[in-house]
């Protein structure tokens, strides 16, 4: 029996390897969240592997606190690609190169600095698809109340980009930007910018695979409204196997920490107030180390985030990250029926950018919006059922769950309602 869990269990890692977005601002859930895999139930079992898919609904976006809104308000809601700026800057684009670069030429002939607010601006709208993030979990139950678990997810988005030209045909340099750079914006754009793209993208493939070894221990209490008490405590690692940004496609998401080992920990409190009711806190962290690649950086401060053409090596600090969950669960009320409501917070504080060697700034670069602090909140609606029948043997608690993912704020990032499933079973 045991020859046969492993046997399984190898299989399901291998077939997930061959198929979080937790740094960039996108609230779908990572693999190892504590709201995606069957509670813990003790000594009872020993192996559990689950699936579970999420659907995105419809995406938005939060602004930052500081952005413009009719009327003006902290956490604005925007289109997703107007997360960062309500309009983005073609003439700002061209600003900070030689002046004896093709872009520098290009900037001259336009006169980029004779901007009235309108020349050169262009409106940018999109359509994030989450079509599905399968979350993949191998979970072995260890002695000493431990429990070693791997993670991986397999994420499909799909961006839809349109923009409309805001230049108006009054003046002869409206004249001569719409001629020279805004009428054939996208090809123009993917010239200067040594291939970088404007229009829509489409991405599917693996994310991070995480490893955990979490600690679990039930303390029974004898009182009246107070059954038992659980103590939580987790800590691993997060391996860079996702796809990294692609720094040549607009706004494009990473399938995890772009290229970066992150360190996981985190500890949790569940109380039992009477038989059907329980309640409990979660809080986690999350480092991730700094990784040098290419990236897209601002050359002058007055640059809009969607439309940068420089592209260098630079490395990227990230900022910590923290995640929040409280929940409140009506336990097995029905046979293993439970029903309850979580909610959800996440805060990423402000990455920083050091550009490598001399062509260009980091105190600019590090002027874009994008690299700010972001945070969502959340609140995930939950129905399981649990058919653990206490007798132990092959497949003896099978574990199924539907939830629905509700994002009610945010700043800085882009969030989208979703529904899914849980599947898990256990040996």
């Amino acid at each position: 029996m045991i020859r046969t869990r492993y046997v399984v269990a190898l299989f399901l890692l291998g077939l997930s390897s061959r198929v979080s977005a937790t740094i960039f601002p996108l609230n779908i859930f990572q693999p190892y969240d504590p709201n995606v895999y069957k509670p813990y139930r003790g000594k009872d079992v020993t192996t559990d592997f689950a699936v579970t898919p999420e659907f995105g609904l419809s995406s938005h976006g939060y602004s930052a606190e500081e952005f413009p809104c009719d009327p003006p308000k902290k956490g604005c809601r925007v289109n997703v690609l107007r997360l960062w700026q309500d309009e983005q800057d073609a003439l700002a684009m061209l600003k900070g190169f030689p002046l004896n670069s093709e872009i520098g030429s290009l900037a001259q002939q336009i006169n980029v600095d004779d901007d009235n607010g309108v020349r050169g601006h262009i409106c940018f709208t999109g359509d994030l698809d989450v079509r599905y993030n399968i979350s993949l979990s191998n979970r072995w139950y260890l002695p000493e109340n431990f429990i070693l678990g791997f993670y991986l997810p397999v994420i499909s988005l799909k961006m839809c980009s349109k923009f409309q030209d805001l230049t108006q045909m009054i003046t002869a340099e409206d004249f001569l930007t719409k001629s020279l750079l805004t009428d054939n914006l996208a090809a123009n754009v993917e010239q200067l910018g040594n291939g970088y793209k404007i229009g829509s993208w489409e991405r599917t493939g693996v994310g991070d695979l995480s490893a955990i070894l979490d600690w679990a221990k039930v303390f029974p209490q004898d009182k009246p409204f107070l059954k038992n008490v659980r103590t939580r405590a987790r800590f691993g690692l997060s391996f860079p196997t996702g796809k990294k940004q692609d720094v040549d496609e607009i706004m494009s998401i990473p399938f995890g920490n772009d290229g970066g080992l992150g360190l996981i920990f985190g500890i949790g409190l569940d109380l039992r107030l009477i038989p059907i009711l329980q309640c409990g806190v979660d809080v986690e962290f999350l480092k991730v180390f700094s990784v040098e690649r290419e990236r897209r950086i601002k050359t002058d401060v007055s640059q809009t985030d969607l439309l940068l053409l420089a592209k260098t090596c630079a490395v990227k600090h990230f900022g910590f990250t923290h995640h929040f969950n409280l929940y409140l669960e009506f336990f097995k009320v029905m046979g293993g029926l439970s029903a309850g409501i979580t909610y959800q917070f996440w805060k990423h504080e402000d990455d920083k950018l050091a550009v490598v060697g001399n062509n260009f700034s980091s105190d600019i670069a590090n002027t874009a919006k994008s690299l700010e602090e972001w945070t969502y909140h959340n609140l995930i609606y939950k129905v399981s059922y649990d058919f653990d029948n206490g007798q132990g043997g092959v497949l003896s608690s099978p574990y199924l769950a539907l939830f629905y993912k509700q994002p009610i704020n945010g700043k800085n990032a882009i969030v989208t309602s979703t529904v899914g499933f849980i599947a898990s079973l256990s040996f």
